[in-house]
């Protein structure tokens, strides 16, 4: 009878090892499918920008009057073209690509978490693209007129098109990101990570390191300096009041499960 009960529990284990590896080889499965998707609406969105290539670097040498732009290497502006396809296949993608990370952790969440996650993924796209958006539309044009004040005689400013489009593109990605500071202090907040009542405390000294970032990032001039300045204050006090409501949420959650 012993031997018997102990045969039962080596079958029993056996068939949890077999469920966990079907479990983990149809996360696996899933993984494999959505990151096909994802690399589908990239090319898709990559081809449609590189159709559209000229058009987008006609207007990114719009941003910049004055200046002059040399290709210095025979491969330099095919290169060019196709990081303007890619980083633009990233964006138009995002939305899509957004979608097929939520199908795949959706599954695993319960109602609440999934709540939260949505909203971040999506208002966070949002914000980051609004952050491209307004680097694009206003910084960049204001600091390419800024730069182009410095002259000397007997230097002509004849500036390499993928040195432009590496300085473009590090800007736009920067307030892509610093765009996405209300959805990180609530996701911080909602982890109890990051305590409301301690970045109250200590918001002045968050603001002067706001200003501080916002003076080392943008050239030395009052208009470009507030015109990064001001959007983090208001994005940082936004952060606060996602994170308040997170915290309240979680406060919430863990009281109910005592």
């Amino acid at each position: 009878m012993r031997a018997r009960i102990e045969d039962l529990e080596k079958d029993l284990k056996k068939a949890k090892k077999r469920e966990r590896k079907m479990t983990l080889i149809g996360h696996l499965g899933e993984l494999r499918r959505r990151l096909i998707y994802s690399a589908i609406f990239f090319l898709a969105g990559a081809g449609f920008c590189y159709y559209h290539v000229e058009t987008l670097i006609t207007d990114m040498l719009n941003k910049a009057p004055g200046m002059e732009f040399v290709a210095i290497a025979p491969e330099e502006l095919l290169i060019s073209q196709i990081r303007i396809a890619f980083l633009g296949g990233v964006i138009v993608a995002s939305p899509l690509i957004i979608m097929q990370i939520w199908m795949f952790v959706k599954p695993g969440l319960v109602v609440k978490e999934k709540r939260y996650l949505l909203l971040s993924l999506f208002v966070g796209a949002m914000f980051f693209v609004s952050g491209i958006a307004f680097a694009y539309m206003v910084i960049l044009p204001m600091t390419l007129k800024f730069l182009a004040g410095f002259e000397m005689d007997r230097i002509s400013s004849f500036i390499s098109f993928s040195s432009y489009l590496s300085f473009a593109t590090n800007m736009l990605l920067s307030f892509g990101l610093v765009f996405e500071l209300p959805i990180v202090m609530l996701l911080l907040s909602l982890f109890g990570i990051l305590k409301v009542k301690t970045v109250v405390k200590f918001r002045k000294h968050i603001l002067i390191i706001i200003l501080t970032v916002a003076a080392f990032l943008t050239p030395p001039d009052v208009v470009s300096q507030l015109l990064m300045a001001v959007p983090m204050l208001i994005l940082f006090e936004i952060g606060i009041l996602f994170a308040r409501v997170a915290e309240k949420s979680r406060n919430k959650r863990l009281s109910d499960n005592l």
